[in-house]
């Protein structure tokens, strides 16, 4: 399929991935923010066996601290999916840390939102012969996305993470809305210009979704999205130049 051909970030880095990159407990305020990135400060500087050591040991503790310990681990395990083999049994123990997290603390936006970037990527590795299961995930992934918007509206990653869930399930119009409700709060919000260019180049609206990508990369020149983006313009201008009919002359005849 010609989609396979440009480079597809359809949801956004899980957010606090990275150590003090702006992770935030949504409704609780800047004394709750303070305290999430103080303790992943004091965990970050420790090797990965003894960071877990520890983040399993506040857990054992309980309280507060085991909340955001949890979420710690369940950043860890993704990343660790990511990055190497075994990816299901780890993405799944992330599931398992985010979901604690969030019944801990059921107002925490950040556990509620990567606990539904967890569930879309178990859907995304679910067998092409288990489409229940695959609704399954994708439903609790929605369902995720939608706790986070409840509790902030505003929150860009939910936004846009959900719209492009909804892209993967067809459902246009319902996607557009999300992305367009990220960009009335952020206009400069790449994720979102990113996305909307995945569903045009879907339905093969390729100069829409150039528009979409120039935009992106402009919102984004020196970051991930503005590669991405600026690799797919060449995509597409590639598949708008092979698909002009033949009566237009010889540039239609080199295309693929």
């Amino acid at each position: 399929m010609m989609r396979e051909n440009w480079r597809v970030k359809r949801r956004s880095a899980l957010v606090g991935a990275v150590l003090l990159g702006g992770a935030l407990v949504g409704s609780c305020g800047p004394a709750a923010n303070a305290e999430l990135e103080r303790f992943l400060a004091q965990h970050g500087a420790l090797s990965a066996a003894e960071r877990e050591t520890a983040l399993r040991a506040k857990i054992a503790e309980g309280g507060r601290l085991a909340m955001l310990a949890h979420y710690a681990l369940g950043n860890d395990f993704y990343l660790a999916a990511e990055q190497g083999e075994g990816s299901l049994t780890l993405l799944d123990s992330a599931r398992v840390h985010f979901e604690a997290a969030a019944a801990l603390d059921t107002t925490f936006v950040e556990a509620w939102v990567n606990l539904g970037s967890t569930w879309d990527d178990l859907s995304d590795r679910t067998e092409s012969g288990q489409l229940r299961l695959r609704q399954e995930r994708w439903d609790k992934a929605e369902r995720a996305y939608g706790r986070a918007l409840a509790l902030k509206p505003t929150d860009e990653k939910a936004q846009c993470n959900l719209g492009a869930l909804l892209v993967k399930r067809r459902q246009y119009p319902e996607a557009l809305a999300h992305f367009k409700k990220a960009l009335a709060d952020n206009p400069k919000s790449a994720l979102a210009h990113y996305n909307i260019a995945i569903m045009f180049a879907d339905s093969k609206m390729y100069r829409e979704a150039k528009r979409e990508w120039e935009a992106a990369a402009k919102c984004d020149p020196k970051g991930d999205i503005g590669q991405r983006s600026r690799e797919n313009v060449k995509v597409v201008e590639k598949l708008m130049a092979a698909s002009v009919p033949a009566e237009s002359g010889p540039r239609a005849a080199g295309g693929h």
